[in-house]
């Protein structure tokens, strides 16, 4: 498997050609680490909390049953939010998307323990699951150091410019895959650390390698795009929604100003698209 590139946040140009060329751009060091290491803190509380850090036979089912209450909870953190609006992160995305660029209220955020296969994410894009917009940029950010071994993100570099593949249905927990050679000489992926982050394009193939260090894997993604293109219902909504109530409900106790982070453009052409169940 081939290195992916870094690429420096710099030099706009060479972003976008950069990014026009491979479906892909990694930014390291981007975002804020003192960020991501309060969010990485707050989630394995929550792991802990809900007993979704223990290993055994029953794992799998302990993951059907809490995840709607695990889903709930993240998305009640603070941080959470905020950090997918990250000021340099916003930065490069708007040079990738437009000014007018946002990020989708619905947000994922991924802890999966190690030596499951189930939890292993399979080749697959992220258009099916956002809808609205092919020109969606999803940004992948690890919230501690992951490897190969830890479940690191790799992605088919170029497969962008290709269309909507057909999706199957996966033994994976995570969603549907689609079908791409596992020895394709495209594939790239590298050693990911808190702050860096992955940026690709909707159509872009992309899959974890399993997870067999022992650690468990912490992952956040979001999802931008221009006001000016059009965005799913679904998205705005929380993820889990509608077994994880609508924003007002789901946040009514919380003290910090939500509406801050899941504002929505007024301009937005909201579309009624149903996508499918998300996977990172």
């Amino acid at each position: 498997m081939q290195e992916l590139r870094d690429t420096s946040p710099d030099d706009a140009e060479a972003l976008r050609a950069r990014f026009t060329a491979d479906g892909y751009l990694l930014v390291r060091g981007l975002v804020d680490v003192d960020c991501v290491d309060r969010l990485a803190t707050s989630v394995l509380a929550i792991v802990e909390e809900q007993g979704l850090h223990e290993q055994g036979p029953d794992v799998v089912d302990r993951f059907r049953t809490t995840r709607t209450t695990y889903q709930a909870a993240v998305q009640r953190l603070e941080v959470f939010h905020a950090l997918a609006h990250d000021p340099s992160l916003q930065r490069v995305v708007c040079m990738l998307v437009g000014a007018d660029a946002f990020v989708h209220p619905r947000k994922l955020l991924r802890a999966f323990l190690p030596h499951v296969p189930e939890f292993t994410t399979p080749p697959h894009q992220d258009f099916p699951y956002i809808r609205g917009t092919q020109n969606a940029v999803t940004t992948w950010l690890p919230l501690r150091s992951c490897r190969g071994l830890d479940g690191a993100l790799r992605v088919l570099v170029g497969s962008h410019a290709g269309e909507i593949l057909p999706s199957k249905p996966s033994p994976t927990l995570t969603g549907a895959q689609v079908d791409v050679d596992d020895r394709d000489p495209a594939w790239a992926s590298t050693d990911f650390e808190p702050g860096d982050v992955l940026l690709f394009h909707s159509r872009t193939v992309h899959s974890a390698t399993p997870n067999t260090s022992g650690r468990i894997r912490l992952s956040a993604d979001y999802r931008h795009q221009s006001a000016s293109e059009p965005v799913s219902m679904q998205s705005l909504k929380p993820t889990g929604y509608p077994s994880v109530p609508d924003w007002p409900e789901l946040l009514a106790d919380e003290t910090w100003p939500y509406q801050r982070w899941i504002v929505v453009p007024r301009d937005a052409k909201i579309v009624d698209a149903e996508p499918a169940e998300p996977v990172a």
